[in-house]
């Protein structure tokens, strides 16, 4: 999928934006697995921001896991 306008996020305090023309794959799940978590849902903005912050390797792994977790829980996933 490929983003048509920015994806601006707010989370813990930092704001996250992700640009036009980002292509993201939303939360990378297996196929088979579909039917109970579908790769987009509630949480596809906070999938679309992880995906671009491994996409820069500017933060360490855990950090950007760290953000994916925060979102999630504001998510209500």
């Amino acid at each position: 999928w490929r983003l048509y306008t920015p994806l601006v996020c707010q989370i813990s305090g930092e704001r996250f934006v992700v640009p036009v023309n980002f292509n993201t794959d939303f939360a990378s799940v297996p196929r088979f697995l579909w039917a109970l978590f579908p790769p987009y849902g509630k949480y596809t903005e906070i999938a679309t921001l992880h995906d671009y912050l491994y996409y820069l390797k500017d933060r360490p792994r855990k950090e950007i896991d760290q953000i994916f977790y925060n979102g999630l829980l504001l998510s209500k996933v």
